[in-house]
């Protein structure tokens, strides 16, 4: 009863101390009072790992087939969030208020509202069942300045950490964005818009390059190019434009 402690010298090898005190439930420390490495606080609710003395680390381990689960619970519910490592597939999921809300695959894909994807194949996926009238991604800025949330694709050859220049003589897309409709059994394409370089910079500050817009008639399975934005400003509807404004035959303005 009461506060106190007792040594296991022997037993730790003589490295640790477990105490009771008034205020800790259950403490460990290093004998002689070096510093404490576990403490549960019953008093406050705390539960503190490490002495500040070097790296800390908390393990959960269980077999190659089942979960490791870290939950958070309150009054009403013991397990109502929690993040949960399934060893069978290596993914592991985020959860709140008792529903997965993201997961990341053995691969490292980020998937945010849907634990798969049929139309996913690397990267991050965004998944909604609701309408969202201001966008199910929304970037935001705020600061006393002139600049822009931005959304910025960058495109290199090589490979992540090795980067190399992409294809001197153009062709290499340097961002494109895909629109799809579901039609019962497969994501169809519907219309989508490319950054296409020309070529690298010839300055070696620059890098030039064309922006097309393309859609799907009716009957086709891809989209085609329809307008075009070309480096210098030329503005082709239905033809590659070598003027301001060129308009492809057959189209009427």
């Amino acid at each position: 009863t009461g506060g106190g402690s007792l040594s296991f010298d022997e037993i730790l090898e003589g490295t640790q101390v477990i105490d009771v005190t008034s205020t800790e439930a259950f403490l460990v420390r290093k004998n002689g009072d070096g510093g404490d490495v576990f403490v549960v606080d019953s008093t406050n609710n705390k539960a503190t790992l490490g002495d500040a003395a070097g790296d800390s680390s908390l393990t959960i381990k269980a077999s190659n087939s089942t979960n490791s689960i870290l939950y958070f619970g309150d009054a009403g519910n013991a397990t109502v969030a929690g993040i949960d490592y399934d060893h069978n597939d290596n993914s592991m999921d985020f959860n709140t208020a008792n529903s997965t809300r993201m997961t990341i695959t053995s691969s490292g894909n980020v998937n945010i509202g849907s634990a798969a994807s049929a139309i996913q194949a690397t990267g991050l996926h965004v998944a909604t069942g609701a309408a969202a009238a201001l966008g199910n991604i929304t970037i935001e800025s705020s600061s006393n300045a002139t600049s822009p949330p931005t959304l910025h694709f960058a495109k290199a050859r090589g490979s992540v950490g090795s980067r190399s220049a992409i294809n001197t003589a153009g062709g290499d897309y340097l961002g494109s964005i895909a629109f799809t409709g579901f039609d019962g059994s497969n994501d169809r394409a519907g219309a989508q818009i490319d950054a296409l370089s020309i070529a690298t910079s010839s300055t070696g500050t620059d890098m030039p390059a064309d922006l097309v817009f393309s859609t799907s008639a009716d009957g086709s399975s891809s989209p085609a190019e329809r307008l075009r934005i070309t480096s210098a400003g030329n503005v082709g509807i239905g033809v590659s434009p070598s003027q301001k404004l060129d308009i492809g035959a057959g189209h009427i303005l």
